[in-house]
């Protein structure tokens, strides 16, 4: 198990969506839509609940401005996706923006949560 994983008893994808809007709490306006890699649920479940809150708060900060260069200065960038570091947990999270229509909006694009590895 990698470093800031525990044990836990799997949960239904509803249950970890709801802890996850706990996390990044809820926005008003037009925000990108979050979509994860398959093992992310099982994943979560597992993280302590430091990790969480740091995800949770990188979560929100790529919903509310994924070009902002608060994210952007500190990723490393690769021709398909970002990798962004967590500082405190030691974890990158790996991410891309997939457009959805030929006009680029913000109602238009979602983010990809493509991986999160640890010690990396």
């Amino acid at each position: 198990m990698s470093k800031g994983m525990r044990e836990g008893v799997s949960r239904a994808w509803s249950d970890i969506e709801g802890e996850l809007k706990q996390h990044l709490g809820s926005s008003t306006g037009a925000v990108p839509t979050l979509k994860f890699y398959r093992e992310f649920e099982d994943e979560w479940q597992a993280y302590s609940d430091d990790i969480k809150q740091e995800l949770g708060r990188f979560l929100r900060l790529l919903q509310d401005d994924p070009c902002s260069p608060r994210i952007l200065d500190k990723c490393k960038q690769n021709e398909h996706y970002y990798a962004y570091p967590l500082d405190r947990c030691g974890a990158v999270v790996y991410w891309k923006l997939e457009c959805q229509a030929s006009f680029i909006t913000i109602s238009t694009f979602s983010i990809s949560i493509l991986a999160i590895l640890f010690n990396v």
